[in-house]
């Protein structure tokens, strides 16, 4: 995940990464928690207190008052460790346990912001310690919490196998994957890209990608390129969504009045024209984007796509669609 694109989850989602060391890791996580606080959300650290140190160390890199949330009681923090310990009972996790840790963190949180976002590493320690199944079970007390209370969820493993470990640890993460709603991967997005923002595969990522859209627009004062930039970005991201199967990174340049909206996900198949065009219940998505772009066009990577549209807010040339 590149350390510049924001990570943006919607209530419901339970997501995992698999990183590669911990500057990777920080990276992510800082991401998705850091734009959460930034938008005076909750944030929910169960972690060592290792890496909450390295993640404070983020967030004040990335400018946020670290101080000023932990006063506003938007960032609990929960040594996974100790609690992990909590929960265990010979040797198995105790969902009534798990509840009694985290349920009061989660609503203290939600006392003090919009919405919570959730870090959590209690399973990778299990899987550390070789207890597949303590994790396995943690992810389920994790799916349990979420159908009652509201949340995103992002959990995170070492993707490096432990030669100790070996093929019970790589049976234990396609399990894991398994109990998650997605897996964050780095899809792809423009080098030049201004603003990025990365968002798991579900039902309410489109709508999570137009909020962020209508956002930046705004910001840019940009206002008129709202309504077409958000019906572009709809069709691009439930194309990734339902066709590609993939997360996706939504991408934002302007230059003056002119906007170029990129959207990039892992499948590499391009744009097809279906049968049904703009009338029919698919196929719409080709005929949307040259009605409202002044340009548009795609780009075939090793691992994945981009498909990219621009808008302009004041009267430009005609240019032949690029496809």
């Amino acid at each position: 995940m590149r350390a510049n694109t924001a990570i943006r989850l919607a209530e419901g989602d339970h997501v995992v990464h698999f990183y590669d060391d911990d500057d990777d890791l920080v990276a992510v996580v800082v991401r998705y928690l850091g734009s959460a606080l930034d938008r005076s959300e909750a944030a929910v650290v169960v972690a060592t207190p290792r890496h909450v140190e390295r993640f404070r160390q983020g967030f004040a890199r990335s400018g946020l008052d670290v101080d000023a949330a932990d006063a506003e009681g938007r960032l609990v923090i929960v040594d996974a460790a100790l609690a992990l310990t909590a929960l265990t009972s010979d040797g198995a996790i105790d969902p009534a346990a798990f509840d009694d840790i985290m349920t009061p963190a989660l609503r203290r949180a939600r006392a003090a912001g919009t919405q919570v976002c959730v870090y959590a590493e209690m399973a990778a320690l299990s899987i550390d310690l070789g207890r597949p199944e303590c994790a396995l079970a943690l992810e389920g007390c994790w799916n349990d919490l979420g159908q009652r209370e509201s949340l995103s969820l992002l959990c995170a493993y070492l993707a490096a196998a432990d030669p100790g470990l070996g093929d019970d640890r790589a049976e234990a993460y396609a399990r894991v994957c398994r109990v998650h709603s997605d897996v964050v991967a780095d899809q792809p997005q423009p080098d030049d890209a201004e603003i990025s923002c990365a968002f798991a595969r579900g039902p309410h990522a489109p709508c999570q990608a137009r909020r962020f859209v209508t956002d930046v627009l705004r910001r840019w004062r940009l206002d008129e390129l709202v309504d077409p930039a958000r019906l572009i970005v709809t069709e691009l991201a439930t194309n990734a969504v339902v066709h590609a199967r993939s997360g996706f990174t939504v991408s934002l340049n302007h230059d003056g009045p002119v906007v170029r909206i990129a959207v990039g996900d892992g499948a590499e198949s391009v744009p097809q024209r279906v049968p049904g065009g703009a009338g029919g219940s698919r196929g719409r998505g080709i005929p949307i984007i040259e009605a409202m772009a002044s340009r548009w066009g795609h780009l075939a990577l090793d691992r994945g796509k981009l498909v990219w549209a621009e808008l302009a807010g004041a009267p430009v040339l005609t240019h032949t669609a690029s496809r």
